[in-house]
């Protein structure tokens, strides 16, 4: 989710990069604002669509094959309002300092017991092990998903279809609950 912070444009695009381990092929839209199409890019994808009216957060879901092996995944987001203004969240901690836009980052637990890897996908993507469960830290609700295995011949149900929706909505639901927190904690010290 993308937090509306214009009072006088609304949202016409969310440019995602995907962190390493994530091919732009193994994405796909889960849900979106109304009229709102996921394109693929050479390293992430952009969900855009009619300007959404002032005020209106955008929120979209998407799908992915499988995450990779990895404790944490950073989504680099660049919102574009209807009048051309550009928010950035692409800011990574450094020296322990919080940065004032942060890029959504998602922490990964280890998969489940008995989890297997998918192949890799035709689109080159180096997927390891499915990570089955995931939480937002600095998040007011974390989005565990939860997987068991199925006869699909062992792939972590979780990782592969309901979980990894919910997750990435957390992602960017964390983040900008985040800026939200700091932005109210900021004018009440004012």
């Amino acid at each position: 989710m993308s937090e509306a912070e214009s009072d006088s444009a609304g949202f016409t695009e969310l440019r995602v990069v995907l962190p390493e381990g994530i091919s732009p092929g193994d994405v796909s839209l889960g849900d979106a604002p109304e009229g709102w199409k996921l394109t693929a890019a050479s390293n992430g994808y952009t969900v855009a669509g009619p300007a959404l009216k002032p005020g209106v957060d955008a929120e979209h879901s998407i799908k992915v094959k499988q995450l990779p092996n990895a404790r944490e995944l950073v989504f680099k987001t660049v919102e574009t309002y209807s009048d051309g203004e550009i928010s950035r969240w692409i800011e990574l901690p450094t020296g322990g300092k919080e940065p004032e836009q942060p890029a959504p980052v998602l922490k990964l637990k280890a998969a489940a017991a008995g989890a297997a890897s998918l192949a890799p996908s035709p689109s080159g993507s180096n997927s390891a092990s499915a990570s089955t469960s995931a939480d937002v830290t600095q998040s007011p609700t974390p989005s565990p998903a939860q997987a068991a295995g199925d006869d699909d011949g062992g792939m972590a149900t979780g990782a592969v279809v309901g979980g990894v929706a919910a997750v990435v909505v957390a992602v960017g639901g964390g983040a900008w609950w985040l800026v939200g927190r700091r932005r109210r904690s900021a004018a009440a010290q004012s």
